[in-house]
């Protein structure tokens, strides 16, 4: 217990007149070098680099960064988007299916198919007919 530093006497030198203060022993503190945390999104996708640069395989494209949005979808919609996700799951065997990608499959789709045919596909004319729907 030799090697122990001595706590400083906080209370005496709080007590004691300012201009006469006793100079404490300067106790040897550590430099500890802290790096900045990581955040989460970085996390997952420097792991997913990690994984992907040992793959020699074709794998999907993760290097899209995806960024959070909010929609609102009428209950109906949302119901139906839950009831058809567990079913894709179960008929594809896949637990890597999620609502985020059937949904960004589907508006991929439908901006494709507009793209292609404009004012005369399946896509834009149900958006103009259901004009009232829209807020």
């Amino acid at each position: 217990m030799g090697d122990r530093l001595e706590t400083p006497d906080i209370m005496s030198s709080l007590m004691s007149e300012p201009g006469k203060q006793e100079s404490n022993k300067k106790i040897k503190q550590e430099n500890t070098v802290r790096s900045k945390a990581i955040k989460p999104s970085n996390n997952k996708n420097v792991l997913k680099q990690m994984l992907l640069d040992g793959t020699e395989e074709e794998t999907p494209v993760v290097d899209k960064s995806k960024e959070k949005a909010t929609f609102n979808l009428s209950v109906k919609t949302l119901r139906d988007l839950e009831d058809k996700w567990i079913e894709i799951r179960r008929l594809s065997g896949s637990k890597q299916i999620s609502k985020t990608l059937i949904v960004e499959k589907a508006i991929e789709m439908a901006l494709a198919e507009f793209d292609l045919k404009k004012q005369i596909g399946r896509f834009y004319c149900k958006l103009v007919s259901n004009k009232d729907g829209l807020v």
